[in-house]
């Protein structure tokens, strides 16, 4: 019987703590852990930035691959921002033989509004697009 590896690091790109996008716009994130025998399990997570608040594992409204190979187990992670989504943090984590290793880093989400801009009476307005 043969015995498993743990996994010693999981990283998250992009490689930056902030991220600004556009709201309604494709973000994709990407997880890689140390190389494993047999390949872990990465899930992917959201939370707020409030400490009472416990974090949500992504499940809907999203697109998670993954991909095992000799470097590591690489998953992406694909979502449309809303305004909402504004604060959150997003990480991974890695699980093998009841063993979790979270990301190195997680990455704050700011998302910026498009807004559409009506000039009425030479006077301009800023309206939220939904």
């Amino acid at each position: 019987m043969k015995i498993s590896e743990l996994v010693t690091w999981v990283t998250i790109t992009p490689d930056i703590n902030r991220l600004r996008e556009v709201e309604g716009a494709y973000v994709q994130f990407t997880c890689q852990t140390s190389p494993v025998v047999p390949a872990p399990t990465v899930r992917w997570f959201k939370a707020e930035n409030k400490s009472d608040i416990p974090p949500m594992e992504f499940t809907d409204g999203s697109q998670i691959s993954i991909h095992p190979n000799i470097s590591g187990t690489i998953s992406s992670l694909k979502i449309i921002p809303r305004m909402n989504d504004s604060g959150i943090v997003i990480y991974c984590k890695a699980m093998i033989n009841f063993t979790e290793v979270e990301s190195q880093r997680r990455v704050s989400l700011d998302v910026m509004c498009t807004c559409q801009i009506v000039v009425t009476n030479n006077t301009r307005k800023e309206l939220p697009s939904f």
